[in-house]
C-alpha cells in the first residue's frame, strides 16, 4: 500500500511537469497571452509545493547545510586571561647636560658671504677672506665687516656712500622739523640713521641710548627682567613638583632627554 501511494505520487508529479511542458511548448497569440500568464503564476508554485525531495526535478533543488564551523577569535575576549613576556629594559642614565643640541652647533669661524654674486671666505677672526678668480687663482685681502665687501671696493665707493648719506640726512632733517630732539637730547633724523656706519661715527649715535622718554624706563626694563626670571624659575619648581609626584604615585613620566627643553608659557 505505501508504494502505491508513492507510485501514485509520482505520477502527479510528472501529469503536472507533462502538462506544463506543454502549456510552455504553445506559442501565446492575442488575447490568450493574458490566460498564459495566470496559468503559469499558478503552476509554477503548485510544482514547487507538492514535488518531493526524492525527485530530481529541474525547478526543484535542495542546498546541503554547511557544516558547523567555529572560527577562533585573534584577540583575547572579555574574561580571558592572556599572559604576555615582557623583558624590562634596563634604566637608562642620561643628563640633559651630556646632550647635544642641533642648535649648539660647532663654532665655526669660516663664513661664506657674497658680493655682487661673488662668493668670498671669510675668516671672522681677523676678518680676512679669500676668493677664487676667473684663472682660477685665489685672492685674499681684508673684509670691511660694517659695509660686508672687500676693503678695496669700500675705499672705491667710499665718496659714493658718503654722498648717499648725506642726501639721506637731508631729506629726514627736513622731515623731522629740521632738527627736533628726542627728551633724551638726541636728534630724531639722526637717531633714524643708526642702521648707517657713517652715523655710528658720531660718538653720541654710536649707540642705542638706554631711555627715550624718561630716565625711569631703565628701572622698569630691569623690573621687567626679574619678573620674567621669577616667573621662569616658578615655571620650573612647578614642573620639578609635578615630576616628583609622578614618581610617589608610581606613574613613569619617561626620561628626561625625551622631553623638550623648557619653554615659557605663551600668554595672549
Amino acid at each position: 500500500q505505501p508504494c502505491c501511494i508513492e507510485l501514485i505520487h509520482n505520477s502527479l508529479v510528472a501529469f503536472r511537469f507533462t502538462a506544463m511542458v506543454r502549456v510552455f511548448s504553445q506559442k501565446p497569440k492575442g488575447k490568450h497571452r493574458g490566460v498564459f500568464l495566470l496559468s503559469c503564476g499558478i503552476l509554477a508554485p503548485a510544482v514547487f509545493l507538492f514535488a518531493s525531495r526524492s525527485v530530481n526535478t529541474p525547478f526543484v533543488s535542495v542546498a546541503q547545510p554547511f557544516p558547523d564551523m567555529k572560527i577562533k577569535p585573534q584577540v583575547a575576549m572579555r574574561g580571558e586571561a592572556e599572559t604576555i613576556d615582557v623583558e624590562p629594559e634596563p634604566a637608562s642614565e642620561s643628563k640633559m647636560s651630556d646632550m647635544e643640541s642641533v642648535f649648539d652647533g660647532r663654532e665655526s669661524k669660516y663664513v661664506t658671504m657674497k658680493f655682487e654674486g661673488k662668493s668670498y671666505t671669510v675668516n671672522t677672526k681677523d676678518w680676512q677672506y679669500t676668493t677664487k678668480l676667473k684663472d682660477g687663482t685665489e685672492k685674499t685681502g681684508e673684509w670691511n665687516q660694517d659695509w660686508s665687501m672687500p676693503q678695496f671696493l669700500y675705499k672705491i665707493r667710499e665718496p659714493t656712500l658718503r654722498a648717499e648719506w648725506r642726501r639721506r640726512k637731508r631729506k629726514l632733517r627736513k622731515k623731522h622739523g629740521g632738527g627736533q630732539r628726542r627728551p633724551n637730547g638726541k636728534l630724531i633724523f639722526l637717531e633714524k640713521m643708526e642702521d648707517s656706519p657713517f652715523t655710528r661715527e658720531i660718538p653720541k649715535y654710536a649707540k642705542k641710548a638706554e631711555w627715550t622718554f624718561g630716565p625711569k624706563e631703565v628701572e622698569l626694563r630691569e623690573r621687567k627682567k626679574r619678573a620674567m626670571e621669577l616667573k621662569r624659575r616658578l615655571e620650573q619648581e612647578a614642573e620639578q613638583k609635578r615630576i616628583d609626584r609622578l614618581k610617589e604615585l608610581g606613574v613613569w613620566p619617561g626620561d628626561q632627554a625625551w622631553r623638550r627643553p623648557w619653554q615659557p608659557k605663551a600668554e595672549y
